[in-house]
């Protein structure tokens, strides 16, 4: 959404943080249903890694070329639900 074709439409732009917290969960996911015997684990591990490699290929594209945290009017760092961190 920060793209820069799309600044001039935005009156206030803001950049949540939750990527330690979504990496951990989707960890918690692998693990939690992960088979029991050594060829399906780690099967299922790579098909994993497989996906989250893509998600996170894109996603640090677009941080790497938009930098949304330094240049959102608000940043909500929301790693700890219980604690979240707001900046501006």
């Amino acid at each position: 959404m920060q793209r820069p074709e799309l600044a001039p439409y935005h009156n206030l732009t803001v950049f949540l943080d939750g990527s330690t917290r979504v990496a951990l969960r989707r960890l918690g996911i692998v693990q939690q249903n992960l088979p029991p015997d050594g060829e399906s684990a780690l099967h299922h591990v790579l098909e994993w890694v497989g996906r989250m490699d893509r998600y996170v290929a894109g996603m640090r594209l677009y941080l790497d070329l938009v930098a949304p945290a330094d240049t959102a009017d608000i940043v909500v760092d929301n790693n700890d639900l219980k604690r979240p961190l707001v900046s501006q």
